[in-house]
Formats: C-alpha cells, sequence, structure tokens
C-alpha cells in the first residue's frame, strides 16, 4: 500500500506532459468506462445478495467489511484520478475497481459457504450460491465470445 501511494505521489508530482497523472473527478465517464463499470455492478450480484441475506452475519466477517471497504476505496480511486494524454482511455485506475470487486465477490462466496453449513442460514445460501454459479457460467461464455466470436483477435 505504501509503494503504491508513493508510485502514485511520485507520477503526480513529477510526470511528463505524456505521462501524468490528475486529480479530476469524473473524467472517466467520458471514456469508455460506463460499459465497463455496468459489467462491474452485474459481477456485484451475488456479494449484494450475500450483505442482504446475511446482514448481521456477513458484517460482523471482518474479512468481508474489509473487502467492501476497499471495493469503495477503488471506486474513489478510480474516480478521482486520471492519467492525461493519450493514457486516459487505457482506464489504469479502473484496474483498482476490477480486483477490489474480485475481492468482495470471493470473499462474499467464501461467507456464502461457510453460512450454509448452518441448518438456519442454508436456504440463502443456496440462493446466494445460484447467483454464483450464474455469474461464473455468465463469464465463460463472455470469454468465450471475446476469446472465439467476432471480437477475437485473428
Amino acid at each position: 500500500m505504501v509503494a503504491a501511494l508513493w508510485v502514485q505521489w511520485s507520477q503526480y508530482h513529477n510526470g511528463g506532459a505524456e505521462n501524468s497523472m490528475h486529480f479530476r473527478p469524473f473524467a472517466l465517464v467520458s471514456t469508455s468506462f460506463l460499459d465497463a463499470a455496468k459489467r462491474q455492478f452485474v459481477s456485484l450480484l451475488c456479494p449484494l445478495s450475500v450483505l442482504a441475506l446475511f446482514r448481521s452475519a456477513a458484517w460482523r466477517d471482518p474479512a468481508l467489511r474489509l473487502a467492501w471497504l476497499t471495493w469503495a476505496a477503488g471506486w474513489v480511486l478510480a474516480m478521482g484520478f486520471v492519467e492525461d494524454g493519450p493514457r486516459l482511455k487505457h482506464m489504469n485506475f479502473f484496474w483498482s475497481i476490477q480486483i477490489s470487486t474480485f475481492c468482495v465477490f470471493a470473499l462474499s462466496a467464501m461467507a456464502a459457504v461457510r453460512l450454509m453449513a448452518d441448518a438456519t442460514t442454508r436456504r440463502p445460501a443456496i440462493l446466494a450460491m445460484g447467483l454464483l454459479a450464474l455469474h461464473a457460467g455468465f463469464g465463460v461464455w463472455m470469454w468465450k465470445w471475446y476469446a472465439f466470436g467476432e471480437h477475437a483477435a485473428r
């Protein structure tokens, strides 16, 4: 974390015209950010279902709380800072959203698996795991479409 902050600070203060980082809230909205953000929110269906179905148990899990805090920090970073010039459309800070969404997704799935062991929470956990399976199936379909469909590099 300290190393990442140091790199960001040095880019902010020492970047050249083509490689500089700036604080410009919502500058990514002008790029293809909205399409990518929609996919990230779809990925949150399973984690949100775990929060909705297991409110108190989910918030008692410190790892899950940390994952959601990391997700919020990733959104703040991606929405607040941009690289100017030709790198603006690369959406490099969007990676913080993707990585933190994966962490929330994985920890929510692990929490749902733990909660399936309890007989009182088994039925809601099965619903959350169904959303996880739906997400995984959709991810395989998207990968196949991008890898072998019309978007495939030929």
